[in-house]
């Protein structure tokens, strides 16, 4: 993912750092395939299942309306209608939970030895009695029609018990002072934190000053630019800082010929990984005068302190083993190795 029409060879660096952005563009899209799936089963659901379960009540209400009718038939026994009079009660006992249809409530009751109303105000008391023996709680006056809005206003009240509970308990607990450990720790997290926000702002003022619309004459660019200028905003409001360097690399903000990634290309702030991405602090004619510079300072510098440099050549030579010139592996500008 270099700068369009550039035919430089990218470094293992710049590489490692497409892949994390092909791999999370990946993840991206299958996160969204998930949630158009959900709708895509909602629909389903919808239109294919709610139907078919239509169907199967409006089926099995035929066939207890068809079992009331034949039960008085002379033609049964005595064990044939006891059979189907217990068929008809657990039939209509599911009937009746699912639909509040007057003439299965009707048919539920005349074959039934409790009243569907009898069996929900029945069904209420006994809740009722558990929540006060079990939870001691006092339900007396409640507003709830059916024993599922009760059992929702049980587990209310125990929520709201256990924040108490909660409360209380943390107004007891003498304070500890904390660690120097642990201010130390929470203080590098709050400036981690804080100049990840730096970094975020940095990139949004860098992108809303390139992408401003109304610095555009041309319409088409004008319109183009409102398009980014969105995603940008839209970015931003999420606190995603990686779309908005994915926007820099887009509109070629970012020079990928001077960029170099360190080689761990990520590092996490609290939970969340950021990759480590730094420009050059020296580009075209700096770069140049820079080392010009130093050639030059250390040539004069060689030539004033030559007589002492030789002086202590020979006293290291004659007081110690090894070479005179100690040569050691260190790491420069984004970590790279320098020899």
């Amino acid at each position: 993912m270099g700068v369009p029409g550039s035919a430089t060879v990218l470094s293992k660096g710049q590489k490692r750092f497409n892949k994390l952005i092909a791999d999370i563009q990946t993840q991206r899209l299958l996160l969204a395939q998930w949630r158009d799936f959900h709708g895509v089963y909602q629909a389903r659901v919808a239109s294919e299942l709610v139907p078919l379960q239509d169907q199967l009540h409006d089926k099995r209400a035929a066939m207890a309306k068809v079992l009331d009718q034949a039960l008085p038939h002379p033609s049964l026994g005595k064990t044939h209608r006891a059979k189907i009079q217990d068929i008809l009660q657990n039939l209509l006992a599911e009937l009746v939970m699912e639909s509040n249809d007057p003439e299965l409530v009707a048919l539920h009751d005349k074959h039934s030895e409790m009243s569907l109303q009898e069996m929900q105000t029945d069904d209420m008391e006994m809740t009722q009695a558990f929540a006060s023996d079990f939870f001691g709680m006092d339900l007396d006056g409640h507003d709830a029609q059916t024993t599922e809005e009760l059992a929702q206003q049980i587990q209310q009240k125990l929520h709201e018990r256990a924040l108490l509970q909660e409360d209380s308990a943390q107004e007891k607990k003498p304070t500890r002072k904390k660690s120097a450990k642990t201010m130390a720790a929470e203080a590098k997290r709050e400036q981690a934190a804080q100049a990840a926000t730096q970094s975020l702002r940095e990139v949004y003022r860098k992108l809303a000053s390139a992408l401003h619309p109304d610095r555009e004459p041309d319409a088409t660019r004008r319109d183009h630019k409102t398009a980014l200028m969105k995603r940008v905003n839209k970015a931003y409001e999420a606190s995603d800082l990686l779309a908005l360097l994915e926007l820099q690399l887009e509109i070629e903000q970012i020079d990928t010929d001077a960029l170099r990634l360190r080689p761990r290309a990520y590092t996490y702030i609290g939970d969340v990984p950021f990759l480590a991405v730094f420009d050059k602090p020296l580009s075209d004619w700096g770069w140049a005068v820079k080392e010009l510079e130093d050639r030059v300072i250390a040539a004069l510098a060689i030539l004033l302190l030559s007589p002492v440099m030789i002086g202590v050549a020979i006293a290291v030579k004659t007081t110690s083993r090894g070479p005179i010139l100690f040569r050691q592996k260190r790491h420069g500008f984004n970590n790279q190795l320098v020899e």
